[in-house]
């Protein structure tokens, strides 16, 4: 009841700002362009980094072959104050291409449908009322979703990159190694899925099978699908939650499904999205092969954004992963502790394990390699093994774009990693991090970075299409 309650309340709150309404209408004027300062294409850059380095360091750039890059909003984040302007800026790609020691600083726009209408008619007035009037146009197929800002992440699937948004269907791009730059394709729709989500993962062992999951805030139910490489619909399974079911992320295994269950709640006065402090979160585990749920509450109120891993064993199942004991969607800053959830399948308690030194960082976006867990830190990045921190690196004077990435040379784990200076945020930098004696070779990009969220390296050789 109290989901159909916000509704309806936003709902009146739209009919009564009719000012916001009529905005519409304009953008429909061919009379009225876009300006020549609106174009995605004179916001795009692409430039070969002219830089120097020391032999062997150089020796290790000429090594690396093909494109690291970036997925996130076109948003000055010094000029933001909450997390949700990120969520729904237009999506942008910043990354570099490499080839034979050159490097080239690409940013590039995802030409979604909501950007091509811009393109056409002008842009779409930044107004949450206005938004809700075109995205009930969308749902009658009569407009873009302009919710579909395709910022979130970048995903792999057979020879095709996507570019992924928790709200609407992936973006096929093309990147291109000869010319060094990136095109949109098209927008794939996948019947009968309405969104496909943002950390939608192949399942390698279970023949390349895609999951996938989308969500009904009207029914509290979260819908799982699975998928063929080419979209099409093997199995939907509907999952009942107890609360708003807003769930970012997701870890899977051959027989297992695990999401989180958080108290989300709409705080009407703050009009904002936050942890309801007084319930507690609930872990579910669909058994695929048996098609049953079993349920595990937790003593604490949490929620996750990204998982680090899973471990199992014939009594208990350990889920790692940055837990938040608190949002709040008006606020820039959250702090994501790094913690072992153990889930005794036996006795059915879980108990979440701390380490003092863990607790000490804001950590997120956890890569695995080598049996270990990197980081993204505000200003570097943090290596752990199970809970226990291998090494912390701070990125001298500089803070992290996003995500970063980790590839080979020679065997060796290196992390490439984007990053602005902390005074100037106009000076902007790559970094390559030997990841087994931290050695750190940094070049400088010359250009405004944005903040992102997550990462891709994808070599050359595997000649995407």
């Amino acid at each position: 009841m109290q989901n159909y309650l916000n509704v309806l309340l936003f709902s009146i709150l739209s009919l009564q700002w009719t000012r916001s309404i009529v905005c519409f209408f304009p953008l429909h004027n061919r009379r009225s362009p876009p300006t020549h300062q609106n174009l995605i294409k004179d916001q795009e850059i692409k430039k070969t980094i002219k830089y120097t380095l020391p032999p062997s360091k150089q020796n290790q750039i000429n090594k690396l072959d093909g494109f690291f890059g970036i997925i996130g909003p076109n948003i000055n984040f010094t000029k933001n104050t909450n997390l949700l302007d990120l969520f729904i800026g237009d999506g942008i790609i910043q990354g570099v291409f490499f080839r034979d020691g050159q490097i080239t600083f690409v940013k590039q726009f995802i030409k979604t449908e909501k950007i091509l209408h811009e393109e056409k008619y002008g842009k779409i007035p930044d107004n949450i009322f206005v938004k809700l009037v075109f995205y009930f146009l969308h749902s009658m197929k009569m407009m873009p979703n302009v919710f579909g800002v395709a910022n979130t992440a970048l995903l792999k699937i057979k020879s095709n990159i996507y570019a992924l948004y928790e709200k609407d269907s992936p973006y096929k791009l093309h990147i291109d190694f000869d010319n060094t730059n990136i095109q949109t394709i098209k927008k794939v729709n996948i019947e009968p899925l309405h969104h496909f989500s943002a950390h939608s993962k192949i399942q390698k062992q279970q023949q390349q099978i895609i999951e996938t999951i989308d969500y009904n805030i009207f029914t509290n139910t979260l819908e799982y699908y699975q998928l063929n490489q080419d979209f099409v619909l093997l199995n939907k399974r509907n999952i009942q939650l107890k609360y708003m079911p807003l769930v970012h992320d997701f870890l899977t295994t051959p027989d297992k499904l695990i999401i989180i269950d958080s108290p989300l709640t709409i705080d009407q006065a703050k009009r904002s999205l936050v942890l309801h402090q007084t319930q507690k979160t609930i872990i579910r585990i669909l058994n695929k092969e048996t098609d049953t749920i079993e349920s595990y509450e937790t003593d604490e109120v949490f929620f996750i954004f990204h998982y680090a891993g899973l471990k199992e064993d014939a009594t208990n199942l350990y889920i790692y992963a940055s837990v938040y004991n608190n949002i709040d969607f008006t606020e820039f800053q959250f702090s994501g502790k790094y913690r072992k959830i153990i889930v005794n399948k036996l006795t059915k308690k879980v108990t979440i394990e701390r380490d003092p030194i863990a607790e000490m960082y804001n950590l997120d976006f956890p890569i695995s390699f080598n049996g270990k867990t990197v980081f993204t830190k505000k200003d570097g990045i943090a290596i752990f093994k199970d809970l226990t921190l291998v090494k912390d690196l701070t990125f001298r004077n500089k803070y992290s774009c996003g995500e970063s990435a980790v590839t080979y040379i020679d065997n060796v784990p290196y992390l490439l990693a984007l990053t602005f200076d902390k005074i100037d945020n106009k000076k902007s930098f790559l970094i390559l991090v030997n990841l087994n004696n931290y050695e750190i070779t940094e070049i400088s990009l010359d250009e405004q970075l944005h903040v992102g969220f997550h990462s891709i390296f994808v070599p050359s050789i595997e000649k995407l299409i």
